[in-house]
């Protein structure tokens, strides 16, 4: 149980640290006065911070969905404590490259009035992040010593992101299914079927972990640019809007492949099952 509860305890550290980045994150990207003397338009600043707020809430979602799939008063099983912390160190260390990326690509000589704000959520932001990170290692230490030592990594039987997912969702909809029993049916039957065919099917994505992320990184990246495009409005030459939308429908595109080459096997997000 002491295992489960630093665990839990660095996951909320963790949170709070995520909603100050999230808060500069907007803050850095929504205010032109602060945006066009930050790192944003020039690289390799801007690769970093756009791979971190990229990252960290597709990480921390993911953590969260983990955690709350162990909310009981049992004590999580040791591949979920092992999964959780890794997962809440991810997003960390992206936070820290994200506001050392900040700091390092301002443009001290035009700062403005603006400047006590983002320096406030930058400190924020680090103290928070420190904060968990010391968190995160001490529950790694006492778990590496007294709770994983004694459970050898089991790759074949683990559970992985889609299991964690599925339990979840489980939950909630039988949550549902007691205050609004067709709906709540309809769910879980649905629920139930994914899960079968996580299993069982010949198209599940547990058989082919690599063409799934491909197929996800092009329909996020086409999703994304065709919002994008919408946004921003057409250009009028339509060779020109082919080519910003394949831009930024790529660029998102090489950064799913990316991620899942870098933390697919180190998160657990997709077991193979050939």
């Amino acid at each position: 149980m002491a295992a489960t509860r630093l665990t839990r305890r660095a996951a909320n550290a963790a949170a709070l640290a995520v909603a100050a980045f999230s808060a500069l994150f907007v803050f850095s990207a929504e205010m032109p006065a602060v945006r066009a003397h930050s790192p944003w338009a020039e690289d390799p600043y801007d690769a970093v911070v756009s791979f971190a707020a990229f990252l960290v809430p597709l990480v921390a979602v993911l953590t969260f969905v983990r955690c709350q799939r162990w909310r009981g008063p049992a004590a999580m099983p040791a591949p979920a404590v092992r999964l959780v912390l890794r997962g809440v160190g991810v997003a960390l260390v992206a936070i820290v490259a994200d506001v050392a990326a900040l700091v390092a690509g301002t443009h001290k000589e035009t700062w403005g009035p603006w400047l006590g704000s983002l320096v406030g959520l930058l400190a924020l932001t680090g103290v928070l992040t420190l904060g968990a990170a010391s968190l995160v290692a001490f529950a790694w230490w006492r778990s590496r010593r007294y709770y994983l030592a004694g459970e050898a990594a089991n790759p074949a039987g683990e559970d992985d992101a889609l299991d964690d997912v599925l339990a979840l969702s489980i939950d909630v909809v039988t949550i549902v299914r007691r205050r609004f029993p067709p709906l709540g049916e309809a769910l879980v039957t649905g629920a139930r079927r994914a899960e079968v065919a996580l299993r069982s099917s010949l198209l599940s994505p547990r058989r082919h972990p690599w063409a799934f992320c491909f197929v996800v990184a092009a329909l996020c990246g086409a999703a994304f640019s065709t919002w994008h495009t919408l946004l921003e409005g057409l250009p009028s030459d339509p060779t020109l809007a082919l080519r910003v939308w394949l831009l930024y429908a790529g660029v998102l595109a090489i950064g799913i492949v990316t991620a899942y080459t870098l933390l697919g096997r180190y998160l657990r997000l997709i077991r193979c099952e050939r």
